[in-house]
């Protein structure tokens, strides 16, 4: 449930853009004029030049100030360039001279998380963030949505939730994306009463997404609510959503799940009849099992035949034949049964000519019932029964 989700604002290249920085007694007039023309030709992309400038005036310089405010403007003119690696270079010599004043280390510590985050280095991005973390006088929310998307990354998941909590509760229109990504980080926590009421907060704002309300069902099956998630794919097909055959097919086993087979088997007859779910021997079967376990035995033998008639092979004939049988329908029983063994690759053979001999020793036709233990005693599994049967019918009286 829980997708991956970068932000990368542009704001990083404003954060480390040099700004205009003020003579100080510690700041040579030289430095002071060289960051000013620096970001001069920032302004106009002429790059390399900025570069060169800068190197030049590095290799003369030998304050920390000084040198700090360099490698910053360095590492801006990079970071302008889209080349991070060498940016995140500079910028981390930067705070390593320990010179840069508090908003401009502050600064730099923002934007090398940011940095770092475009060349997916995560767990350098985090620990540039937390050292900013530390010192931020201000906290604006989305910095926390940003953290907690980084602790998502790193799978740190309670640290994510504790981010984004403080994000949501200090915004006074917080961003729905804000509550998709708690809905996935509770979802990993297996926090799933939470994560309802977050889905829920999105349903609100998006009644009509699918995706929404399989979510909300899902969760309240995770969360062991069936009768619940039953309810939310109930509605959800009242409101028209429902139109894929899977997510028809999840509504049904989920009513079949809570135990009502009634229920499940009237849906998935609508469906085929609506052409919403495939009208194929496996549904068909499928809804022939729900209308037995709903007792609503004519629907079942009626389902059977239909399916019967699309199979592959003779195993479904062989269930519509068990179940005339167990209804003492003793023609339609020998007549599935027969259907079957024509249909053949049934997993026993042996076992359905017994079925089928007995359905004829139902009906007297005991011609017919020897013929049928004759052929059980060809298969191992019903040789010895098949025996028994004909050596009780020899001791039955003529017809």
């Amino acid at each position: 449930m829980m997708r991956r989700s970068i932000f990368l604002p542009l704001l990083f290249v404003l954060s480390t853009f040099p700004a205009r920085v003020p003579a100080a007694p510690t700041l040579s007039p030289q430095t002071f004029q060289v960051l000013q023309k620096v970001e001069g030709l920032l302004d106009k992309k002429a790059y390399d030049q900025a570069v060169r400038k800068i190197q030049k005036r590095l290799s003369t310089v030998s304050t920390p100030l000084e040198k700090a405010l360099l490698l910053r403007a360095l590492g801006s003119t990079y970071t302008l360039q889209g080349q991070y690696a060498r940016a995140a270079k500079y910028l981390e010599q930067a705070l390593a001279t320990g010179a840069l004043p508090d908003a401009q280390r502050l600064q730099v510590q923002y934007a090398l998380g940011q940095i770092y985050l475009a060349m997916e280095r995560p767990a350098k991005a985090l620990q540039s963030l937390e050292r900013w973390l530390r010192s931020a006088p201000e906290i604006h929310p989305p910095d926390r949505v940003l953290l907690a998307q980084l602790y998502v990354q790193l799978k740190r998941y309670r640290r994510a939730l504790k981010q984004l909590n403080l994000a949501i509760g200090a915004s006074h229109s917080p961003p729905e994306e804000w509550f998709e990504l708690r809905l996935a980080i509770q979802y990993q926590l297996k926090n799933y009463p939470a994560a309802i009421a977050d889905a829920k907060t999105l349903l609100r704002l998006h009644p009509a997404r699918e995706k929404l309300w399989r979510q909300l069902a899902g969760l309240y099956q995770l969360s062991g609510q069936p009768f619940s998630a039953a309810a939310v794919k109930e509605l959800e097909d009242f409101l028209g959503l429902l139109d894929k055959e899977r997510e028809v097919l999840n509504l049904v086993s989920m009513l079949r799940a809570i135990h009502v087979p009634f229920l499940a088997a009237s849906r998935l007859e609508k469906a085929l009849d609506r052409k919403q779910v495939a009208r194929n021997h496996e549904h068909l079967t499928y809804l022939a099992t729900l209308w037995t376990e709903a007792r609503e035995l004519k629907r079942a033998i009626r389902t059977l035949k239909a399916a019967a008639r699309l199979a592959p092979d003779g195993e479904t004939w062989l269930r519509l034949g068990q179940l005339y049988y167990e209804r003492g329908k003793w023609n339609e029983a020998t007549e599935a049964l027969g259907n079957a063994l024509k249909r053949g690759r049934l997993k026993h053979p042996g076992r359905t000519w017994l079925l089928l001999g007995s359905a004829y020793l139902e009906l007297e036709r005991l011609g017919q019932s020897r013929h049928a233990f004759e052929n059980a005693l060809r298969y191992p599994e019903s040789k010895q029964t098949a025996k028994q049967w004909l050596n009780y019918l020899k001791h039955l009286p003529p017809a």
